[in-house]
């Protein structure tokens, strides 16, 4: 479980992406959060052992009522010649990254001993599935893997055979699920981490891009990336899976907990019955729990809103009160 909570805020959404990725590997015991927007970051309420904070995002560290939950801040700076970080201590963004990595350590009070990847077997597995095919079950799903990151190192893997991850993140990856998959059928003990991207504090791949890319997937491939999941360093599995997955049976075995997210009303309860009829018959089964979402897309103008306010609005905030 992570115990180290960091937080790394820069315009430059490619220098964050491409830090982020490194020192995922390269610390353990830490949670990372990441804002390249200050709107997305303006609606952040966690608290953080260090922050990495670029110029633009300094202003609201120094707020006297906002700076205590930021704990050590860092000015990350793009110009060694001009490390003006309001009294900060500064860290140059382009330095070598075991000196980076040190100073990370050093002000977070850790040794230097803990840097590098530790592989150890995934402490749960936490399936989510709507039988009532919520339209928010996604986004449902990202707030839930965003909670989780706020303890763990959070892997999210979303199965979805029509997926708009990429459309509602406006983050496209060039390595799919699917690139994952095939790595852990081409290398024994690959580390699939390795290809992720981060968001909000979760890793996470692109999704499959349609569903005739896992029509010819059997289920031993699908259990040889579980497997690969497995040897990583993540303390939890999130994966958003729909009625399209052939590989569900299989999938469902390796679950501790698994989420059923429904809508109010009798109509919507007859398919969560089913659902529950079958899971329940199951030996080794997970446990269930179900959330009634009465949420609705409905309400969303088009091309009004970002994204990020549903993660940190009313969704979240319901995610957050459900699973506090």
């Amino acid at each position: 479980m992570a115990d180290r909570r960091l937080l790394i805020c820069d315009t430059d959404s490619a220098y964050v992406t491409a830090l982020t990725a490194f020192l995922m590997h390269a610390l353990k015991g830490f949670s990372i959060t990441t804002y390249t927007r200050l709107e997305s970051f303006a609606g952040d309420t966690g608290s953080y052992h260090v922050s990495l904070l670029g110029e633009a995002f300094l202003e609201e560290a120094l707020k006297p009522e906002e700076s205590a939950r930021f704990g050590t801040v860092l000015y990350l700076c793009a110009d060694v010649g001009n490390a003006n970080g309001d009294g900060y201590p500064s860290v140059y963004k382009f330095q070598h990254m075991d000196a980076f990595v040190k100073a990370i350590l050093s002000y977070a009070g850790m040794p230097s001993s803990n840097k590098g990847p530790v592989r150890c077997r995934t402490k749960r597995w936490v399936g989510i599935h709507s039988p009532v095919h919520h339209e928010l079950q996604l986004p449902f799903a990202l707030a839930y893997a965003k909670h989780a990151a706020r303890q763990d190192k959070v892997l999210f893997l979303d199965m979805e055979t029509n997926s708009i991850l990429e459309e509602l993140i406006d983050c496209a990856n060039s390595k799919s699920l699917i690139d994952a998959l095939y790595l852990s059928e081409e290398a024994a003990g690959a580390d699939i981490a390795a290809l992720a991207d981060y968001y909000e504090g979760m890793s996470y791949f692109a999704p499959m891009r349609n569903f005739g890319e896992a029509a010819g997937i059997t289920d031993g491939q699908w259990e040889r990336l579980f497997a690969a999941a497995d040897r990583t360093d993540y303390d939890t599995v999130v994966v958003l899976f729909d009625d399209g997955l052939q590989c569900a049976s299989a999938l469902i075995a390796r679950l501790s907990e698994l989420i059923l997210v429904d809508k109010p009303g009798d109509y919507y309860r007859k398919s969560k019955t089913k659902i529950q009829r079958h899971l329940s018959a199951m030996t080794d089964g997970p446990r269930m729990r179900e959330i009634s979402l009465a949420m609705s897309a409905n309400n969303l103008t088009d091309g009004t809103y970002r994204f990020e306010q549903l993660l940190h609005g009313n969704l979240g905030r319901f995610v957050e009160s459900e699973f506090a």
